[in-house]
């Protein structure tokens, strides 16, 4: 999980802002861009029709259990937060599927059982503040993966936070795309941004309670190269689920096949 900075931080809260999280996603394209890009690939032959999926990100559970109650796939998640995997074991309980889980480091994620698809979406990889160990994860990543098979990861555009800086420290940042207020939800404003470190507020609408939250900051085309780098011989990019590059989406996504 990342870093928090608040005083008054306890796993209860930490979770609820995640749920909050979740119930964002919710209301975007998120779920209906991983389980299409995921069918396209069992249409066209590039997966088995019963595909294996690894949520290695996997924080509550609920793009897992998302992906469980479809006929085409066989879960796992793994997430190194203990609360956050019994959130997602509840979850998954709830739910009425069956999930294998794991608590492992993405240092460490290392198995000689082979998967369809690997999972690092949420804006996860930002959690890592060293360039070796995104590296590493990300070797990671495709040495579970057979040849042919994808990845598919996320990022914030924090580009675009950079380029409004001056905008975050007078307290008058504007997310530009898909990112929006609810009273439902959980919001997440920039407080300050700089070389290596972004800092952010989460907020809940519901409680009122405020988590400090440190995260890594890509730059324009870091996590992309970095990727090639990785070895991924074919990277698909999109813009707020849009394929393409858009300057002033609030999120990108990589479909990268090994």
């Amino acid at each position: 999980m990342t870093r928090v900075l608040a005083r008054n931080y306890s796993p209860e809260v930490l979770m609820e802002m995640v749920e909050g999280f979740e119930r964002w996603k919710d209301k975007t394209k998120h779920r209906e861009f991983l389980l299409a890009v995921l069918s396209e690939a069992q249409e066209e032959g590039r997966m088995p029709i019963r595909a294996s999926v690894l949520d290695a990100a996997l924080g509550v559970g609920h793009d897992a259990i998302y992906l469980a109650r479809e006929e085409g796939f066989d879960v796992s998640g793994n997430d190194i937060d203990g609360s956050a995997l019994a959130t997602a074991e509840e979850n998954a309980r709830k739910a009425e599927v069956s999930l294998r889980l794991s608590q492992l480091n993405w240092l460490g994620l290392r198995s000689p059982e082979k998967y369809d698809a690997v999972l690092c979406v949420g804006n996860s990889l930002t959690y890592l503040f060293d360039k070796k160990a995104r590296a590493d994860a990300l070797t990671n990543f495709i040495n579970l993966l057979d040849d042919d098979r994808i990845l598919i990861i996320d990022e914030r555009n924090y580009q675009y936070m950079f380029d409004h800086a001056r905008d975050i420290g007078r307290g008058r940042f504007q997310y530009p795309g898909i990112y929006a207020r609810s009273e439902d939800d959980v919001h997440l404003t920039p407080i300050s941004i700089r070389q290596g470190e972004v800092r952010m507020r989460a907020r809940s609408s519901q409680t009122r309670h405020i988590l400090d939250l440190k995260f890594y900051p890509f730059k324009r085309n870091e996590l992309l190269g970095l990727l090639r780098e990785t070895g991924f011989r074919k990277i698909e990019q999109y813009s707020d689920y849009v394929p393409g590059f858009n300057p002033n989406a609030d999120f990108y996504q990589y479909v990268c096949t090994k």
